[in-house]
């Protein structure tokens, strides 16, 4: 070790010349590191420009607890040992984030759940919204529907479909085939 560096829980930490940051700050996750067991963030204002690894101050949390459940987080909530802006301690892991709104616009709680030995995931919140660049596609067994943007097609696959409407059931197209 030089001069410059100290250690902190097998951790080699730089001591650089920079302002203390203090308080909570959000971070977005740039990478997990399974091997060394560290999660890699960025965030705003970060003096070093570049990632850094950030360790996970709750005992009962580890990167491969992470890695296990069924989303991965994006975000976090950290603070920084000594006020060092060069050691990130992550305080609480965020697997939802609603995105920022305007004040004209209601804001969305978005509340993620996970159930250990039902394996599910509720996500609630007032608008959902999936997009993706190619395709989407949710899938459960042997159904699936995809949702393709290239030709702006939806696929419908399954042993049996079954629809059903309370009130009013429209079908509009083009033109609308049936067998």
């Amino acid at each position: 070790m030089t001069e410059n560096q100290y250690k902190i829980n097998n951790r080699t930490v730089e001591t650089v010349e920079l302002e203390r940051i203090e308080g909570h700050h959000y971070a977005e996750i740039v990478r997990i590191d399974r091997e060394n067991g560290f999660i890699w963030i960025d965030y705003p204002g970060n003096p070093l420009n570049r990632e850094l690894p950030a360790e996970i101050t709750d005992n009962n949390i580890s990167v491969q607890s992470i890695l296990n459940k069924p989303l991965l987080p994006k975000l976090v909530k950290i603070e920084f040992y000594n006020g060092n802006p060069t050691f990130p301690l992550i305080r609480e892991i965020y697997y939802a984030a609603a995105e920022e709104k305007t004040e004209s616009e209601s804001s969305t709680e978005i509340v993620k759940t996970v159930e250990e030995e039902e394996k599910t995931i509720r996500i609630k919140a007032t608008r959902i919204i999936l997009e993706a660049d190619e395709e989407v596609i949710i899938k459960s067994g042997n159904a699936k529907t995809i949702y393709r943007a290239e030709d702006g097609k939806i696929v419908e696959e399954a042993d049996d479909i079954e629809s059903e409407a309370k009130l009013n059931y429209r079908l509009k197209g083009g033109s609308v085939l049936i067998n």
